[in-house]
């Protein structure tokens, strides 16, 4: 694994996103949200990077679950 490029991208689950709240661009709705996140990561993978979704709830376990996949992305370094 070593040189391998790898990205992880954190983000608000766009299933609990009310998209009827003013701010939201007419139209927009999770299943919209998640076609251009799976197309980013495509493109992504495309460039040669692993990639990993972390989408969150933003709750009191969200840290010991960004954690988690924050591990499995970094090796442990030898000294």
């Amino acid at each position: 694994m070593t040189g391998e490029k790898s990205v992880l991208v954190i983000g608000l689950d766009p299933t609990l996103i009310d998209f009827a709240q003013p701010g939201y661009a007419p139209g927009m709705n999770a299943t919209k949200l998640l076609a251009g996140l799976k197309s980013s990561e495509d493109e992504l993978t495309r460039l040669g990077y692993s990639v990993q979704m972390c989408e969150a709830a933003y709750t009191r376990n969200d840290t010991a679950i960004i954690e988690v996949y924050h591990k499995r992305m970094v090796p442990p370094q030898s000294n």
